[in-house]
């Protein structure tokens, strides 16, 4: 289990490591403990009914199991990637032999990076609810696009290798699909990269999300093709 720097048992350095941010009670809420009664604006959030309490506040303020898992967020460093990703590599660099990468949320965005820098280390890589989505980012509301730009290397922020070569982001030339089975109702077209598909480092990566969560606006993007994997 690793701390991100700046964050756990890794000290955050005023001055030095960057802002900090934090999810208010009531984002959490919305978001992960009790999308319906808060107001959670994603469009599968009545399929969330896992939290484990019988409070009549169940996932809200006031109810004792929330309150217990509120004291054990954190906050966070805009522009963690930066700080991250080298200590990753730093990291498996130390361990020196393949291992699989377990990531989730904001790590995942982070664990490709790290893969792609060191695919030699990786044996293979658990991608929860990676951060998204790939090429831009989504109104979970209206289930589309926004059009502002985000993760524009693909599944990242931070330059990525491919095959052919990218020298920036706009060599990868991307394009949101025009169609939308029912299948996909719940999910934001993806973008696809054209005319030339091109391929990033050969690492097996499995990527799963919940039924309930927010992230299934976007997450069947990622491994959808919509960068053409090895």
């Amino acid at each position: 289990m690793v701390d991100y720097p700046a964050r756990g048992r890794s000290p955050y350095v005023p001055d030095v490591d960057g802002k900090l941010g934090l999810r208010t009670a009531l984002e959490l809420e919305q978001i992960w403990t009790a999308p319906v009664p808060s107001g959670g604006e994603f469009p599968r959030k009545k399929l969330y009914t896992q939290w484990p309490s019988d409070s009549p506040k169940k996932g809200q303020m006031g109810d004792p199991v929330f309150d217990n898992f509120i004291k054990g967020q954190v906050q966070f460093v805009s522009g963690q990637a930066e700080l991250a990703v080298p200590a990753g590599v730093a990291l498996l660099d130390e361990i020196g032999s393949p291992v699989i990468l377990i990531t989730h949320s904001q790590g995942g965005g982070i664990g490709f990076n790290v893969a792609d820098q060191r695919p030699k280390l990786v044996a293979g890589m658990v991608a929860i609810e990676p951060g998204g989505p790939q090429i831009g980012i989504a109104d979970t509301a209206k289930v589309a696009y926004t059009g502002k730009i985000g993760n524009a290397w693909g599944v990242t922020n931070m330059p990525m290798h491919y095959d052919p070569p990218v020298n920036s982001p706009e060599d990868l030339k991307t394009y949101l699909e025009r169609n939308q089975n029912a299948r996909m109702r719940f999910h934001a077209i993806c973008r696809r990269t054209g005319p030339q598909a091109r391929r990033m480092q050969n690492i097996r990566i499995l990527s799963i999300s919940a039924q309930g969560t927010y992230h299934r606006v976007f997450d069947a993007c990622i491994p959808s093709g919509s960068i053409r994997r090895a």
